[in-house]
Protein backbone atom coordinates (compact mmCIF):
# COMPACT_ATOMS: atom_id res chain seq x y z
CA UNK A 1 0.00 0.00 0.00
CA UNK A 2 1.33 3.43 -0.79
CA UNK A 3 1.35 5.92 2.03
CA UNK A 4 2.71 8.74 -0.04
CA UNK A 5 0.32 8.81 -2.98
CA UNK A 6 -2.76 10.72 -3.88
CA UNK A 7 -5.22 10.78 -6.77
CA UNK A 8 -5.12 13.58 -9.32
CA UNK A 9 -8.13 14.64 -11.31
CA UNK A 10 -8.52 13.86 -14.98
CA UNK A 11 -6.34 15.82 -17.32
CA UNK A 12 -8.00 17.07 -20.51
CA UNK A 13 -6.31 18.44 -23.58
CA UNK A 14 -8.18 21.23 -25.32
CA UNK A 15 -7.60 20.96 -29.04
CA UNK A 16 -7.56 24.08 -31.20
CA UNK A 17 -7.21 24.56 -34.93
CA UNK A 18 -3.44 24.96 -34.54
CA UNK A 19 -2.96 22.48 -31.72
CA UNK A 20 -0.26 19.83 -31.94
CA UNK A 21 -1.48 16.40 -32.99
CA UNK A 22 -0.89 14.04 -30.08
CA UNK A 23 -0.49 10.33 -30.62
CA UNK A 24 -2.22 8.22 -28.02
CA UNK A 25 -0.81 4.71 -27.57
CA UNK A 26 -2.63 1.91 -29.39
CA UNK A 27 -3.61 -1.29 -27.55
CA UNK A 28 -0.87 -3.73 -26.63
CA UNK A 29 -1.93 -7.09 -28.02
CA UNK A 30 -1.32 -9.81 -25.47
CA UNK A 31 -2.93 -13.08 -24.45
CA UNK A 32 -4.19 -13.36 -20.91
CA UNK A 33 -6.13 -11.04 -18.64
CA UNK A 34 -5.32 -8.11 -16.39
CA UNK A 35 -7.59 -7.48 -13.41
CA UNK A 36 -7.46 -4.89 -10.64
CA UNK A 37 -6.81 -6.34 -7.21
CA UNK A 38 -7.95 -5.48 -3.73
CA UNK A 39 -5.68 -6.89 -1.03
CA UNK A 40 -5.19 -10.59 -1.94
CA UNK A 41 -8.07 -10.97 -4.37
CA UNK A 42 -9.11 -9.84 -7.78
CA UNK A 43 -12.57 -8.51 -8.19
CA UNK A 44 -15.43 -8.15 -8.75
CA UNK A 45 -17.68 -10.55 -10.58
CA UNK A 46 -21.41 -10.84 -10.92
CA UNK A 47 -23.03 -14.15 -10.00
CA UNK A 48 -21.42 -17.23 -11.49
CA UNK A 49 -23.63 -20.30 -11.85
CA UNK A 50 -25.99 -19.98 -8.88
CA UNK A 51 -26.42 -23.69 -8.38
CA UNK A 52 -22.64 -24.14 -8.23
CA UNK A 53 -21.64 -21.23 -5.99
CA UNK A 54 -24.59 -19.21 -4.72
CA UNK A 55 -26.45 -21.99 -2.97
CA UNK A 56 -27.76 -22.34 0.56
CA UNK A 57 -26.73 -18.82 1.58
CA UNK A 58 -28.09 -17.24 4.79
CA UNK A 59 -31.33 -15.32 4.21
CA UNK A 60 -30.28 -12.43 6.43
CA UNK A 61 -28.24 -9.97 4.40
CA UNK A 62 -27.81 -6.82 6.41
CA UNK A 63 -24.31 -5.41 6.03
CA UNK A 64 -20.85 -5.72 4.55
CA UNK A 65 -19.99 -8.02 7.42
CA UNK A 66 -22.03 -10.74 5.75
CA UNK A 67 -19.40 -12.69 3.85
CA UNK A 68 -18.98 -16.31 2.89
CA UNK A 69 -15.81 -18.02 1.66
CA UNK A 70 -16.33 -21.09 -0.47
CA UNK A 71 -14.06 -23.50 -2.26
CA UNK A 72 -15.22 -23.74 -5.86
CA UNK A 73 -14.13 -25.78 -8.85
CA UNK A 74 -12.26 -23.27 -11.00
CA UNK A 75 -14.04 -24.47 -14.15
CA UNK A 76 -17.39 -23.49 -12.65
CA UNK A 77 -16.39 -19.83 -12.55
CA UNK A 78 -16.13 -19.73 -16.34
CA UNK A 79 -13.36 -17.12 -16.26
CA UNK A 80 -11.11 -18.95 -18.69
CA UNK A 81 -8.73 -19.85 -15.86
CA UNK A 82 -7.63 -23.45 -15.47
CA UNK A 83 -5.68 -25.51 -12.99
CA UNK A 84 -1.96 -24.76 -13.23
CA UNK A 85 -2.37 -21.20 -14.56
CA UNK A 86 -0.12 -18.65 -12.90
CA UNK A 87 -1.19 -15.27 -11.56
CA UNK A 88 1.42 -12.57 -11.02
CA UNK A 89 0.14 -9.74 -8.87
CA UNK A 90 1.66 -6.43 -7.96
CA UNK A 91 0.83 -3.94 -5.23
CA UNK A 92 1.26 -0.28 -6.10
CA UNK A 93 4.33 1.01 -4.32
CA UNK A 94 5.39 -2.53 -3.55
CA UNK A 95 8.86 -4.02 -3.56
CA UNK A 96 8.32 -7.31 -5.34
CA UNK A 97 6.03 -9.30 -7.61
CA UNK A 98 3.91 -12.00 -6.00
CA UNK A 99 2.98 -15.33 -7.57
CA UNK A 100 -0.05 -17.57 -7.15
CA UNK A 101 -0.68 -20.86 -8.98
CA UNK A 102 -4.30 -21.88 -9.40
CA UNK A 103 -5.35 -25.30 -8.22
CA UNK A 104 -8.39 -27.30 -9.27
CA UNK A 105 -10.38 -25.58 -6.54
CA UNK A 106 -10.14 -21.90 -5.70
CA UNK A 107 -11.51 -19.90 -2.81
CA UNK A 108 -14.06 -17.24 -3.60
CA UNK A 109 -15.36 -14.58 -1.26
CA UNK A 110 -19.11 -14.09 -1.69
CA UNK A 111 -20.38 -10.89 -0.15
CA UNK A 112 -23.27 -8.52 0.26
CA UNK A 113 -23.45 -5.26 -1.65
CA UNK A 114 -25.64 -2.51 -0.11
CA UNK A 115 -26.04 -0.84 -3.52
CA UNK A 116 -27.81 -3.95 -4.74
CA UNK A 117 -30.18 -4.06 -1.78
CA UNK A 118 -28.01 -6.38 0.27
CA UNK A 119 -28.08 -9.25 -2.19
CA UNK A 120 -25.42 -11.94 -2.39
CA UNK A 121 -24.61 -10.64 -5.84
CA UNK A 122 -20.84 -10.45 -6.10
CA UNK A 123 -17.72 -12.45 -5.45
CA UNK A 124 -13.94 -12.04 -5.44
CA UNK A 125 -11.43 -14.72 -6.38
CA UNK A 126 -8.88 -15.04 -3.58
CA UNK A 127 -5.17 -15.23 -4.32
CA UNK A 128 -4.40 -17.11 -1.14
CA UNK A 129 -5.22 -20.46 0.40
CA UNK A 130 -4.37 -19.35 3.92
CA UNK A 131 -7.59 -19.32 5.94
CA UNK A 132 -5.97 -17.04 8.51
CA UNK A 133 -6.00 -14.24 5.93
CA UNK A 134 -9.69 -14.49 5.12
CA UNK A 135 -10.72 -12.21 7.96
CA UNK A 136 -8.70 -9.41 6.38
CA UNK A 137 -11.15 -9.25 3.51
CA UNK A 138 -14.17 -8.44 5.63
CA UNK A 139 -13.53 -4.71 5.86
CA UNK A 140 -12.35 -4.36 2.28
CA UNK A 141 -14.75 -6.18 0.01
CA UNK A 142 -17.12 -3.28 -0.62
CA UNK A 143 -14.35 -0.70 -1.02
CA UNK A 144 -13.70 0.62 -4.53
CA UNK A 145 -10.04 1.07 -3.64
CA UNK A 146 -7.62 -0.70 -5.95
CA UNK A 147 -4.15 -1.40 -4.60
CA UNK A 148 -2.65 -3.21 -7.57
CA UNK A 149 -3.25 -5.47 -10.53
CA UNK A 150 -2.89 -9.12 -11.46
CA UNK A 151 -1.88 -10.71 -14.77
CA UNK A 152 -3.08 -14.21 -15.58
CA UNK A 153 -1.40 -15.54 -18.70
CA UNK A 154 1.88 -16.64 -20.24
CA UNK A 155 2.69 -13.95 -22.81
CA UNK A 156 4.18 -11.45 -20.38
CA UNK A 157 6.91 -12.59 -17.98
CA UNK A 158 6.69 -10.97 -14.54
CA UNK A 159 8.87 -13.57 -12.81
CA UNK A 160 11.90 -11.25 -12.65
CA UNK A 161 10.11 -7.90 -12.75
CA UNK A 162 11.50 -5.06 -10.64
CA UNK A 163 10.33 -1.64 -9.55
CA UNK A 164 12.19 1.32 -11.05
CA UNK A 165 11.89 4.90 -9.89
CA UNK A 166 12.32 7.18 -12.90
CA UNK A 167 13.49 10.64 -11.75
CA UNK A 168 11.55 13.73 -12.72
CA UNK A 169 13.23 17.13 -12.81
CA UNK A 170 11.83 20.62 -12.95
CA UNK A 171 11.90 22.28 -16.34
CA UNK A 172 14.57 25.00 -16.36
CA UNK A 173 14.17 26.36 -19.87
CA UNK A 174 11.40 26.76 -22.44
CA UNK A 175 13.60 24.92 -24.92
CA UNK A 176 13.29 21.70 -22.90
CA UNK A 177 9.62 21.20 -23.80
CA UNK A 178 7.26 21.83 -26.74
CA UNK A 179 5.92 25.38 -26.81
CA UNK A 180 2.29 24.28 -26.59
CA UNK A 181 2.99 22.64 -23.21
CA UNK A 182 3.63 26.06 -21.74
CA UNK A 183 0.94 27.94 -19.85
CA UNK A 184 1.25 31.65 -20.59
CA UNK A 185 4.92 31.03 -21.21
CA UNK A 186 5.39 29.37 -17.83
CA UNK A 187 6.57 25.82 -17.19
CA UNK A 188 6.34 25.38 -13.41
CA UNK A 189 3.69 22.68 -13.84
CA UNK A 190 5.95 20.48 -15.99
CA UNK A 191 8.46 17.81 -15.02
CA UNK A 192 10.80 16.01 -17.42
CA UNK A 193 13.05 12.96 -17.53
CA UNK A 194 15.63 11.81 -20.07
CA UNK A 195 15.59 8.24 -18.80
CA UNK A 196 13.95 7.00 -22.00
CA UNK A 197 14.92 7.36 -25.66
CA UNK A 198 12.43 10.19 -25.95
CA UNK A 199 12.02 12.91 -23.34
CA UNK A 200 9.34 12.04 -20.83
CA UNK A 201 7.22 15.09 -20.04
CA UNK A 202 4.97 14.87 -17.03
CA UNK A 203 2.21 17.45 -17.45
CA UNK A 204 0.07 17.71 -14.30
CA UNK A 205 -1.38 14.20 -14.37
CA UNK A 206 -0.30 12.85 -17.73
CA UNK A 207 2.89 11.38 -19.23
CA UNK A 208 3.96 12.36 -22.75
CA UNK A 209 6.98 11.32 -24.81
CA UNK A 210 8.63 14.00 -26.95
CA UNK A 211 11.12 13.37 -29.73
CA UNK A 212 13.16 16.55 -29.57
CA UNK A 213 14.90 16.11 -32.92
CA UNK A 214 11.60 15.80 -34.77
CA UNK A 215 9.85 18.16 -32.32
CA UNK A 216 7.07 15.58 -32.20
CA UNK A 217 5.05 14.31 -29.27
CA UNK A 218 5.19 10.65 -30.25
CA UNK A 219 2.88 9.40 -27.51
CA UNK A 220 0.68 10.68 -24.72
CA UNK A 221 -1.69 9.26 -22.13
CA UNK A 222 -3.82 11.91 -20.49
CA UNK A 223 -5.66 10.72 -17.41
CA UNK A 224 -5.57 10.80 -13.63
CA UNK A 225 -3.13 8.61 -11.81
CA UNK A 226 -1.20 8.45 -8.58
CA UNK A 227 2.16 10.13 -8.20
CA UNK A 228 4.54 10.96 -5.34
CA UNK A 229 3.64 14.17 -3.55
CA UNK A 230 6.98 15.79 -4.30
CA UNK A 231 6.84 14.90 -8.01
CA UNK A 232 10.46 13.75 -7.84
CA UNK A 233 9.87 10.46 -9.67
CA UNK A 234 7.43 8.06 -11.27
CA UNK A 235 7.53 4.38 -10.35
CA UNK A 236 7.62 1.96 -13.26
CA UNK A 237 7.61 -1.82 -13.39
CA UNK A 238 10.51 -3.15 -15.46
CA UNK A 239 10.36 -6.63 -17.00
CA UNK A 240 13.39 -8.80 -17.71
CA UNK A 241 13.24 -7.97 -21.44
CA UNK A 242 13.52 -4.23 -20.73
CA UNK A 243 9.85 -3.41 -21.28
CA UNK A 244 8.56 -0.93 -18.72
CA UNK A 245 5.00 -0.48 -17.45
CA UNK A 246 3.48 2.61 -15.84
CA UNK A 247 0.07 2.13 -14.19
CA UNK A 248 -2.27 5.02 -15.00
CA UNK A 249 -5.90 5.64 -14.16
CA UNK A 250 -8.25 6.45 -11.31
CA UNK A 251 -6.95 3.80 -8.94
CA UNK A 252 -8.94 4.88 -5.91
CA UNK A 253 -12.24 4.29 -7.68
CA UNK A 254 -11.02 1.35 -9.70
CA UNK A 255 -12.24 2.94 -12.91
CA UNK A 256 -10.21 3.19 -16.09
CA UNK A 257 -7.03 1.57 -14.80
CA UNK A 258 -4.49 1.05 -17.61
CA UNK A 259 -0.83 0.21 -18.08
CA UNK A 260 1.33 2.35 -20.32
CA UNK A 261 3.83 0.04 -22.05
CA UNK A 262 7.22 1.48 -23.06
CA UNK A 263 9.42 -0.71 -25.26
CA UNK A 264 12.33 1.39 -26.51
CA UNK A 265 10.67 4.08 -28.60
CA UNK A 266 7.43 2.13 -28.99
CA UNK A 267 4.43 2.97 -26.83
CA UNK A 268 1.33 0.88 -26.23
CA UNK A 269 -1.44 0.61 -23.66
CA UNK A 270 -3.06 -2.26 -21.77
CA UNK A 271 -6.55 -1.74 -20.38
CA UNK A 272 -7.08 -3.51 -17.08
CA UNK A 273 -10.55 -5.02 -16.81
CA UNK A 274 -12.82 -2.68 -14.88
CA UNK A 275 -14.28 -3.77 -11.60
CA UNK A 276 -17.93 -4.74 -11.95
CA UNK A 277 -18.03 -5.75 -15.59
CA UNK A 278 -21.57 -7.03 -15.70
CA UNK A 279 -24.91 -5.93 -17.18
CA UNK A 280 -27.21 -3.81 -15.04
CA UNK A 281 -29.72 -5.99 -13.24
CA UNK A 282 -32.66 -4.43 -11.49
CA UNK A 283 -33.47 -6.09 -8.18
CA UNK A 284 -36.58 -5.20 -6.26
CA UNK A 285 -36.01 -4.39 -2.63
CA UNK A 286 -37.92 -6.70 -0.34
Amino acid sequence: MLNFIFPIFLFTIAFTANAREYHYPPPYEIKGEFYPIMYLSFFSFKRPLDEKVFFDLPKERLSNDDTVVRKVNIDDLQLGIKEGDTAYYIFFGGKKVHKYVFKKYVNVLIYVDPEEYFTWGRYNVLLTDDEKEYKEFRDLVSSPYTNGFVYIGNDMDFSKAEFVKVPLEKVKSKDQVPKDFLENGKFDHLRISNYFQDTLIFDSSAPFFWNRKKDEVVSGSPGAFVVPRDLSHLEFIKLSNGVMLLPIGDWERSQGLSLLVIDGNKYRKIDVKSNAEWPDIKIEKK
